[in-house]
């Protein structure tokens, strides 16, 4: 038997090309999820303005019921000091 010398790196012996296959592979996918994730942060900024938009439209609502309670108010009040 002789000795086994072993120089070079070591590793698992792939090929060049497959592991520049594989590093663009990797650059590929990270785009693609890079785009899902900025489709993702639309949608979610959708679902909260339109929520928001809701909570305000409500208390708009509120504002314009309690505006008319008043003129109301003070409708019966002008009417109460005619007599």
């Amino acid at each position: 038997m002789r000795p086994v010398a072993g120089f070079g790196a070591a590793g698992a012996g792939l090929d060049f090309d497959v592991s520049v296959a594989g590093v663009l592979l990797a650059i590929h996918h990270g785009a693609q999820f890079e785009f899902i994730e900025t489709v993702l942060d639309v949608v979610e900024f959708l679902g909260k303005f339109r929520f928001e938009a809701g909570v305000f439209v409500g208390q708009l609502g509120e504002g314009v019921e309690i505006l008319g309670a008043g003129v109301e108010c003070l409708e019966r009040l002008e009417e109460a000091l005619r007599v």
